[in-house]
């Protein structure tokens, strides 16, 4: 049985983490799965059928926070 030495959390390789934070996900279970259902209800929200509204929401977000 092979087993892979890179580690992910949902939103990022782990093994490029730089930002303290980036780390802190990787080296805690409970936050590396907090991290994959994040990322995995944002991904389920901007492919349902609300995706333009939401990207729309998150571009006018955007623009008025520059």
């Amino acid at each position: 049985m092979a087993c892979s030495t890179a580690s992910y959390a949902a939103s990022f390789d782990c093994s490029k983490a730089n930002a303290s934070y980036e780390k802190i996900i990787c080296s805690d279970n409970v936050l590396n799965r907090m991290d994959e259902a994040l990322s995995n209800n944002y991904l389920a929200v901007m492919n349902s059928n609300r995706s333009q509204k939401v990207k729309d929401l998150l571009k006018k977000e955007s623009n008025s926070m520059a």
